[in-house]
């Protein structure tokens, strides 16, 4: 059994994807499974692909026949891991060489259901931004207490790259990554909530490619985002299974309506952009299905 499934979800990435593969092959711990999976690409990217395949075994290609989205793909490549922990990589983003040498550390050190570090926000004008929202140093936190700083803001942890995640906590609670835009939060509220113990470095050594609309995470808006903010109630379900918890139900709503409110102003916009290549006559079809939507209303 690998130490560690790295997962990366591959669509549409010929121009980053070399740099992504480079980075994950060449770390100083090697006990990696590296599961790809291609997500019906229209580039070059699945000969890529096989071209590393062939010069490194551990690398595994699964080639979707059709499009799924980023949320089915990381759920293909999860049930195809057999590591002691996953992690997921982004296919248009980049790692420090010794990043999973600090993760697995840690983890192994501390008996760690979740470990979590900081990232580097990678603008295509060259500017570059160290963020680290969740702790100033490093700090280990039960599940409970963890989850609570989450909720509360204090700790921004929501994307599954943030870190890696003991591969049986995911497996035992039958987490998986739902088809809504926020999937990330969703997943990443599930398993915090379920966690023992969840590890923080304080060091950013994922590298996040801040494009203005991502190869890999879409950027499309459609009638299905009006689902999107209620599939974050999941979450809220999550908090009140736990009594300790049950003071964050209040903070938490908070957090959905404010991002229901910003997913409405995104289908708007979306829906209304002079560059969408939907007619006048869908756009008012969209429209009205927004305004009649009773989660919004």
């Amino acid at each position: 059994m690998p130490a560690i499934s790295i997962i990366i979800p591959v669509y549409n990435a010929e121009k980053y994807l070399r740099k992504c593969l480079d980075s994950v092959i060449n770390q100083t711990f090697a006990d990696l499974e590296i599961i790809c999976v291609n997500d019906c690409s229209q580039d070059g990217s699945l000969k890529i692909l096989r071209e590393y395949e062939a010069k490194d075994l551990r690398i595994t290609v699964i080639d979707c026949k059709q499009n799924n989205r980023q949320a089915v793909a990381r759920n293909i490549g999860m049930k195809a891991a057999s590591g002691k922990y996953l992690a997921f990589v982004d296919n248009d983003d980049w790692l420090d060489l010794d990043r999973f040498e600090k993760l697995y550390g840690k983890a192994e050190a501390e008996d760690a259901d979740i470990v979590l570090a900081g990232y580097v926000c990678e603008y295509e004008d060259g500017c570059v931004q160290y963020v680290n929202r969740l702790v100033p140093k490093n700090c280990v936190l039960d599940g409970q207490s963890f989850i609570h700083e989450f909720v509360a803001a204090r700790i921004v942890a929501n994307s599954p790259w943030h870190g890696m995640y003991r591969r049986s906590l995911i497996e035992r609670a039958g987490i998986h990554f739902l088809s809504v835009r926020a999937e990330d939060y969703v997943f990443n509220l599930e398993a915090y909530v379920r966690a023992g113990k969840v590890c923080v470095l304080s060091d950013c050594s994922y590298h996040f490619r801040a494009l203005d609309v991502s190869d890999s995470r879409g950027g499309i808006y459609d009638a299905k985002s009006l689902y999107n903010v209620a599939g974050l109630e999941r979450c809220i379900d999550a908090l009140r299974g736990n009594a300790f918890l049950h003071e964050a139900i209040d903070d938490f709503t908070t957090v959905i309506d404010k991002l229901a409110l910003v997913e409405f102003c995104a289908i708007i916009i979306g829906a209304c952009s002079v560059p969408s290549n939907r007619s006048l006559s869908e756009r008012c079809s969209l429209l009205r299905q927004i305004i009649r939507n009773g989660y919004f209303i």
